[in-house]
């Protein structure tokens, strides 16, 4: 039986998902317990009979559930990740719901590419057929896999062998069904039967071929890591992500969370994800209603209840660090310095919130900038004694 502390776990991390917009954001510096919760949760909820997604993009999660419905993809796994997350998730929407495959587009054209996987097939066999014929394959395997190495052959004629998916074919039950989407199935066999020495996989920007490996690692993060979740996505599931920013352009933080949304909403999914970066949670505020933030320290997570749209102010707020040109601390000193004036705050307490400020800063200037708000604030106390 997996064991694990529900204790530890906000309420509202523990009811399933009946929302079409449930996304739950995790923060809180290293060591604060995030990879500790998000093992728990995935625990909680497959105790539940829920199924649960997790991705983990570093190295060092903690997920060791052991499930039927628990379904991981570990960055941990290496170089080869991408091309077999993609194969596999081939193998599953060959035979799948048209959905999946119009996410597929959706997640291409997010990223930046066009709608369009290609494939190559590498060392086709020019005895194919007769090999074919004298193996100890089913009448079946052998007619089908004749049929799509003869496809595959008469579309890469001409084409530098390189023959394209594209997933906004309007025929959409065609591509569904498409020897092509098939071929991964049978690459296996395949090579083992020396037909071919195996199957290039090709993206596809501005009319040229790129080769999947030749990808940016944060451009192969995210379609690997949504292609996944396209190919074993379910309804009211629970979906765990652990720090997405990884790899990822500022742009694409910024556009994260509403992406995921956008793409998977209609399964109702419960989304957590942990995450130190200020831009998935600035985009995330500025564009889901009701996302909640729970900020971490020793394993305790609370629920934060103010809304804050502006960077500055989450770096300050979230994650005690105050920026240089900070507007919002600007306007913030002016506040606490009214208060002061005001005698709504004693200087005490004014010079212990300013010397927190203080602390958290890794500016020069603005360090020395605060030493002399706090012999302003001396000064308002003197001025009115």
């Amino acid at each position: 039986m997996s064991i694990f502390n529900i204790k530890n776990i906000p309420s509202q991390l523990l009811f399933p998902s009946n929302s079409d917009e449930d996304i739950n954001i995790l923060i809180g510096e290293n060591g604060s317990g995030k990879s500790t919760l998000l093992n728990d949760i995935s625990k909680f909820h497959l105790s539940q009979n829920s199924k649960v997604i997790a991705i983990a993009n570093t190295i060092y999660d903690k997920f060791n559930s052991r499930n039927s419905r628990f379904k991981i993809l570990r960055s941990s796994t290496g170089k080869t990740l991408a091309r077999n997350t993609i194969v596999n998730a081939f193998k599953i929407l060959a035979k799948d719901d048209l959905k999946r495959l119009r996410n597929v587009a959706n997640t291409l054209v997010y990223i930046g590419f066009d709608p369009v996987i290609s494939l190559k097939i590498k060392g086709v066999n020019p005895e194919f057929r007769e090999k074919l014929i004298d193996s100890e394959l089913t009448s079946e395997e052998k007619e089908h896999l004749l049929y799509y190495l003869n496809r595959y052959i008469d579309r890469a004629f001409h084409k530098e062998n390189i023959v394209d998916i594209n997933f906004t074919n309007e025929k959409f039950e065609d591509l569904k069904n498409s020897y092509l989407l098939t071929m991964f199935l049978y690459e296996k066999q395949l090579k083992s039967l020396k037909l071919i020495s195996g199957i290039n996989i090709y993206l596809h920007k501005n009319n040229q071929h790129i080769p999947l490996n030749k990808a940016s690692s944060g451009e192969l993060t995210l379609v690997t890591s949504l292609i996944y979740l396209t190919s074993v996505i379910t309804e009211n599931c629970v979906i765990l992500i652990d720090e997405p920013e990884n790899s990822l352009h500022p742009k694409w933080q910024i556009e994260y969370i509403t992406r995921l949304n956008e793409l998977f909403y209609f399964y109702q999914p419960k989304i957590i994800v942990a995450t130190h970066s200020p831009l998935i949670i600035n985009g995330a505020e500025i564009n889901i209603q009701n996302i909640k933030i729970f900020k971490g320290a020793n394993g305790n997570f609370i629920l934060e209840e103010n809304e804050k749209i502006n960077v500055e102010e989450i770096y300050q707020e979230y994650f005690d660090v105050t920026t240089p040109e900070n507007r919002y601390l600007s306007e913030n000193l002016i506040d606490k310095m009214n208060l002061l004036a005001s005698k709504d705050i004693g200087l005490d307490k004014f010079t212990e919130e300013i010397k927190n400020i203080q602390d958290n800063s890794y500016d020069d200037k603005q360090i020395k900038l605060l030493d002399e708000v706090l012999v302003m604030g001396r000064k308002i106390i003197n001025d009115l004694e």
